[in-house]
């Protein structure tokens, strides 16, 4: 019998191994395409658009991306388990091991984006691969990006929602400061008892002083003549130095300029010496607060009033305090009194103080709107007015000869009576899921324009006959759309932002008449005297225009400041003073060889 014929079971043939199937990658290529295309079509429309967008996109696209790989990939399915439950966890651990500053939004824009891009890029290199070695190579990606935070932080963004990042373990600027400030042996994070008054008179407003957010109206005009051309080169500077964060900008009466800051876990009302930059005296609050977007401290600008001085604080914190010392004289929880909620960006409203009250915009429920307190002894006089929330503070208006408190939110503009917050008047413009953030714009005594920022701006006609009131919109456009940027009106023209751009635009007609300018968010002053405008860029880039309806003219620029600059610019006394939540400085400006000028706006 031929044994050649039984093959032995020993040597049979084994079939070979399946092949592993690539990877379907087409699903997470389109999501990720669809992702960056919505990222960038965001960005020319502006900030808020870019973030809702950020923010909305960065964790839907990480978590579509773990659909697709448990569900569509044709990954192994033990593949799929690991690296799924890899990137939920991922999500979760990278976050926790964050600072306060990045973890969340932050974390959510700028590190889940990148995420998941390098997670669909490395599975395109390896989708041939064998199974262990693609799922190796997925994970350490994964954990390579979601270890992230480990290195990196963020400082806040610009307006344009560009990400600050930074090496996580070096100094911030205000670690920086107090470091600085501790190794010269001076503790400027608690109050000081020095005297802010070295004469005999009492601080009181004089000609040429600025005592308040955007000045003496708070329109942003600079009212005392300040020569010409004064910026045409680099004015002299006659000091700098540090100061904590914040976005308060400055108060000047006689020679104390007054602000708010952050100094570690203190929150400040500091002053100034106008003539060289010495510190006088602080009143701290043991407060911090800090949102992802703006970083850390106040957000609002102190007012001077008949003697005192008036500071709100993100968290809602009334101060009254003596303006020679910074001695308190009251505080009222206006958070408290409001039922307002605090707002994701901290409560930004600069007291307003009229005939003998300071009102404060809270936007808290309907009837809390604003809170007007004795500007003397702090109690409450009265509340009124609705809305769910503002940047914007409370204006002051005499509109057909009646004087009247403004106040703006989402829902649009009411007119308050200054005695007792009656209602005067109101227009409604709601704004679904934004923020109005400027103060409304006074051209005369009869019309306001009404700021949006997605949405445009609309002139309103508001007329008086006997006990009625009437509000007449004139035009509405979307041709201008400010940001949290202000602008300026001469000669019925309006100079500001529309957004990132600048802009002049006719009043009468809604019109543009140019568009040209590209100075980030920054803000802008009005000199009067001299027909110019003063623009401090986001930047910290100090630019002289001509108030010129005819076209856009630069006149000089230079550097006056470094970093990220929100804070508004004040001119006083020949003096330009500017700061940020890095530094302040001091420029001279009555050295400049004048310009031919208006004396008319004297």
């Amino acid at each position: 019998m031929d044994s050649s014929s039984h093959a032995d079971p020993t040597t049979a043939t084994t079939p070979p191994a399946a092949e592993p199937r690539p990877l379907r990658l087409w699903p997470a290529v389109a999501l990720l395409c669809s992702y960056w295309a919505a990222a960038l079509l965001a960005r020319p429309v502006g900030g808020f658009v870019t973030f809702v967008t950020l923010v909305g996109g960065g964790l839907l696209i990480l978590l579509l991306l773990v659909g697709w790989w448990v569900g569509l990939s044709r990954a192994r399915w033990s593949e799929r388990l690991i690296i799924g439950l890899l990137a939920l966890g991922g999500i979760v651990a990278s976050n926790s091991i964050a600072d306060s500053m990045t973890a969340g939004v932050p974390w959510i824009m700028f590190i889940a984006p990148w995420i998941a891009t390098s997670w669909v890029a490395v599975a395109w290199l390896v989708r041939n691969r064998a199974p262990r070695e693609r799922m190796v190579a997925v994970a350490l990606t994964l954990l390579a990006g979601f270890a992230t935070p480990l290195l990196v932080r963020f400082e806040g963004v610009s307006g344009a929602m560009d990400a600050s990042p930074a090496f996580r373990f070096s100094q911030t600027a205000e670690e920086r400061f107090l470091a600085e400030l501790a190794a010269r042996g001076a503790d400027e994070s608690v109050s000081s008892a020095q005297p802010g008054n070295t004469g005999t008179a009492p601080l009181a407003v004089g000609v040429g002083d600025w005592p308040g957010f955007r000045g003496p109206l708070r329109d942003g005009v600079v009212l005392r003549r300040v020569p010409g051309g004064s910026l045409m080169r680099p004015p002299p500077l006659l000091w700098r130095r540090r100061i904590g964060p914040g976005w308060s900008s400055l108060a000047v009466v006689g020679d104390r300029i007054f602000t708010q800051e952050q100094r570690g876990e203190e929150e400040l009302v500091s002053c100034y010496r106008l003539t060289d930059g010495t510190q006088l005296w602080t009143h701290s609050e043991p407060e911090r607060f800090e949102e992802p977007a703006a970083g850390s401290g106040p957000r609002a600008t102190p007012t001077f009033y008949d003697g005192r001085l008036y500071a709100l604080g993100p968290r809602g914190t009334l101060l009254c305090l003596n303006p020679e010392d910074g001695q308190i004289l009251w505080r009222r929880d206006l958070q408290a009194e409001s039922a307002a909620a605090v707002p994701v960006w901290g409560f930004s409203a600069s007291p307003l103080a009229i005939d003998g009250i300071v009102a404060c915009l809270m936007a808290g429920p309907a009837g809390k709107g604003v809170v007007a307190c004795d500007a003397a002894s702090g109690e409450i006089r009265w509340t009124a007015g609705g809305g769910s929330h503002t940047y914007a503070s409370c204006h002051a208006a005499v509109l057909n000869g009646v004087p009247q408190i403004l106040s703006v939110t989402d829902a649009g503009i009411e007119s308050l009576a200054v005695a007792d917050g009656a209602l005067l008047w109101a227009h409604a413009w709601a704004l679904a899921g934004q923020a109005r953030m400027l103060q409304p714009q006074l051209v005369d005594g009869e019309r306001i324009l009404l700021h949006s920022y997605l949405d445009g701006a609309e002139m309103l006609r508001v007329v008086h006959t006997g006990t009625d009131w009437t509000v007449e919109p004139q035009w509405r456009t979307k041709d201008l759309r400010s940001y949290f940027n202000d602008s300026v009106v001469r000669d019925g023209f309006l100079y500001g932002f529309n957004d990132r751009i600048f802009t002049c635009f006719d009043l009468a007609t809604g019109k543009r008449q140019w568009l040209k300018g590209r100075y980030a968010h920054g803000q802008v002053l009005h000199i009067a005297a001299a027909a110019e405008l003063l623009v401090l860029s986001e930047q910290g880039e100090a630019v002289l225009l001509a108030a010129d309806p005819t076209g856009h003219r630069e006149l000089g620029r230079f550097q006056a400041i470094e970093g990220k600059t929100w804070n508004h610019p004040t001119i006083c006394r020949g003096r330009l003073l500017v700061r940020n939540a890095e530094e302040m400085a001091c420029y001279d400006l009555s050295t400049a060889a004048p310009t031919q000028a208006d004396p008319s706006r004297e």
